[in-house]
């Protein structure tokens, strides 16, 4: 299949780009259940994996599966994307040309490239080790251990 007819999946921002360029949003499991479908493409999974794939440690209602994946042949705009067997479970089309981006950018702040958007940069983990670190409060503890030894500093000082 030609580059013309690539569906892109940006993992981060939960983007589907359509070959003719135009994105469509996915929900969290949804990109989950179709990385897996990439990372198993050819193999029959059943509905219990699919599950847990889509929705780790969580209990979800009986119907969540299959409204995931009617979504997802919605917003691929293909019936045909995913098929199912009563015995064996859900298979991604093996023809469809499907890439999964897993880079901080968006899949519309670059050209579809398939080299550069299968590395993930040493900056990008560094900033996201940076906002992780200070989303945890890092810097309130460092301050109040800095103020907690000054005033032990001063209390000694006083002694």
């Amino acid at each position: 299949m030609n580059s013309s007819q690539r569906y892109t999946v940006d993992f981060y921002n939960y983007e589907l780009m359509l070959p003719d360029g135009r994105v469509n949003k996915l929900a969290k499991s949804e990109v989950l259940i179709i990385e897996y479908f990439i990372m198993n493409k050819g193999t029959y999974i059943n509905s219990k994996t699919l599950v847990e794939v889509g929705w780790p440690k969580k209990v979800v209602g009986t119907n969540s599966l299959s409204v995931a994946i009617s979504n997802i042949r919605r917003q691929f705009e293909r019936k045909d994307i995913i098929s199912y067997s009563k015995n064996m479970g859900y298979k991604i089309n093996e023809e469809l040309d499907l890439e999964l981006v897993k880079d901080h950018e968006s899949i519309n702040d670059k050209p579809i490239d398939i080299e550069l958007k299968s590395k993930i940069l040493v900056t990008d983990i560094d900033k996201s080790f940076f906002s992780k670190v200070m989303n945890t409060g890092f810097l309130l503890v460092l301050l109040l251990m800095i103020i907690d030894s000054l005033s032990l500093a001063l209390f000694f000082k006083v002694i």
